[in-house]
């Protein structure tokens, strides 16, 4: 079995962070020893060697904003060209805008990262960059907490590549939604 999925290494999820998804979310642990998915590292655990991805791997990565942010792919479906991205984030407080909720920006950028991994996971290294992002919100996310993100790329036309994805609670109730367009540059980045 290969050992990577697109761009994105298979990873063993460390004891102690299944422990802590045991302890604050079971529905969260579930999903994180279910064989039908396959855990990946996200990009905040690549090797600090640039300034590519410092937003996420030294700004949100923190115990006070994302204390934990675990991928999983579920492999397509029989006759589906595409498969799914699951991302768990374990929030804190620390990106709050009303009490105990986190800010509407910054589940934007959940998205953007979010929708950007089922991109890495479907087409590899492509170098592709958001052109469009567009979140709907439908309820508050409280914080603490854990939520799930789910995405999938739903369309694509050479280097036109469109991902939809939701954020949701354990028993599947939606937070927001996001639609996005990535565009793949024509030169080198």
């Amino acid at each position: 079995m290969s050992q990577a999925i697109g761009s994105l290494k298979r990873r063993t999820i460390p004891t102690d962070i299944l422990e802590d998804f045991s302890n604050r979310a079971p529905w969260a642990y579930n999903l994180l020893v279910n064989p039908r998915y396959i855990p990946v590292h996200a990009g905040v655990y690549f090797a600090p060697v640039s300034t590519e991805n410092t937003f996420m791997r030294e700004t949100l990565q923190t115990p006070e904003v994302i204390q934990h942010h675990e991928v999983l792919y579920q492999p397509p479906k029989d006759g589906e060209p595409h498969g799914e991205v699951l991302i768990l984030f374990a929030l804190g407080g620390g990106a709050n805008g009303y009490p105990d909720t986190a800010h509407g920006g910054f589940l934007a950028v959940l998205f953007d990262e979010l929708l950007g991994t089922a991109l890495a996971a479907e087409r590899g290294e492509v170098g592709a960059m958001t052109k469009k992002l567009s979140v709907e919100f439908m309820r508050r996310v409280p914080t603490p907490g854990v939520v799930l993100g789910r995405s999938k790329i739903v369309k694509e036309e050479g280097r036109k590549t469109w991902i939809d994805g939701v954020l949701e609670d354990g028993k599947g109730n939606v937070y927001a939604k996001g639609e996005s367009f990535w565009l793949e540059p024509r030169g080198k980045l």
